[in-house]
């Protein structure tokens, strides 16, 4: 049948079905079902074949652009984080360019630069380096992923500093145990806590992200030590008291200090931890062998560890020093 023929019988004109046959144009449901009278071939075959024609047409212009996006899906640490499952990696560039965007939940490079170069976030930088900042979106994205299944009831303040009061009475060097009471505590306060494995070229302790109506507290397990741990804890626990919603720190660590509300955050951790007014009799006394830091922590009810951290950090004892033996080393279960 020419075409001429086929446009008479369809009732529509040449161009239209030049173009159709060309796959220029669309073949609509009322154009199948004129095919299913004219050729006697079902409308329902006609309209699957155009379907699977868009969808390869969308397929190879979505290649096009995912290919000008490898480049930047190079940029985050896919191996390390297809170990800890967080995504599946392929061989080819191009899948895992468009995995990273399904992590992401963007339908491209550009929209994941719109949304998370904007992440809403405060968190804490390490004092000696700062963070690379494709890991440290590809870290808090996940930690948004599983804060999304968390069950939390309404957050609420004075549940809040109750839920503090009883973590830092049960402060011990058994991860298994305390974990578990923190998460507990927390949810019953309407904050998530989430214990996060670190990715490469991170320097980040720990963060403070509101998603939804909740505060979720990200710890990054960076630093495996009891000093480390705590520290971040309630300095992330403070920033839930600011209620900080919209502000972003991505400071170098040098601007982080001048900034009151994590100087507020610091003096809070500090002095939750270890009370001020003994803290300052205990630095006075000069003495910090084992035996009278071990003594200082029981008094507490806090690990050796933490002393010993708060210490160097106060430059009364050098970093390098065999009382670094006092601090714990967690071990921690990760997927």
């Amino acid at each position: 049948m020419k075409q001429s023929e086929l446009a008479r019988r369809m009732g529509v004109s040449e161009k239209y079905v030049i173009d159709l046959l060309g796959g220029n144009a669309p073949l609509s449901s009322e154009t199948a079902l004129r095919l299913e009278r004219v050729l006697n071939v079902p409308a329902r075959l006609w309209t699957n074949l155009e379907l699977g024609y868009r969808d390869f047409l969308a397929r190879e212009k979505e290649a096009m652009s995912l290919k000008k996006s490898i480049s930047w899906s190079r940029r985050f640490p896919l191996r390390e984080m297809a170990k800890l499952g967080w995504l599946e990696r392929a061989r080819d560039q191009l899948t895992n360019t468009h995995r990273l965007l399904t992590y992401f939940g963007c339908a491209s490079e550009e929209q994941w630069h719109s949304v998370f170069n904007q992440t809403k976030v405060v968190y804490r930088h390490s004092a000696v380096q700062e963070s690379d900042h494709f890991a440290l979106m590809a870290w808090l994205r996940r930690g948004a992923i599983e804060a999304h299944d968390l069950e939390l009831p309404r957050h609420e303040a004075n549940l809040w500093s109750n839920a503090l009061i009883t973590i830092r009475r049960n402060i011990s060097s058994d991860p298994d145990q305390f974990s578990r009471l923190m998460i507990g505590e927390c949810t019953k306060a309407g904050v998530g806590l989430i214990f996060l494995p670190s990715l490469p070229k991170m320097a980040v302790s720990g963060a403070c992200v509101w998603i939804n109506k909740n505060p979720c507290i990200f710890l990054s397990l960076r630093y495996k030590t009891d000093d480390h741990l705590w520290f971040s804890f309630f300095h992330e626990a403070k920033h839930v008291f600011q209620n900080v919603r919209k502000r972003l720190f991505v400071d170098e660590p040098r601007q982080a200090v001048r900034d009151p509300l994590e100087i507020e955050a610091n003096r809070y951790a500090a002095d939750t931890l270890i009370p001020e007014e003994a803290y300052k009799k205990f630095v006075a006394a000069r003495y910090f062998d084992e035996a009278s830091i071990k003594a200082f922590a029981r008094e507490h009810h806090l690990t050796a560890g933490v002393i010993v951290g708060r210490l160097q950090h106060d430059n009364c004892v050098p970093w390098p020093t065999h009382l670094n033996s006092l601090k714990m080393h967690y071990r921690w279960k990760t997927g």
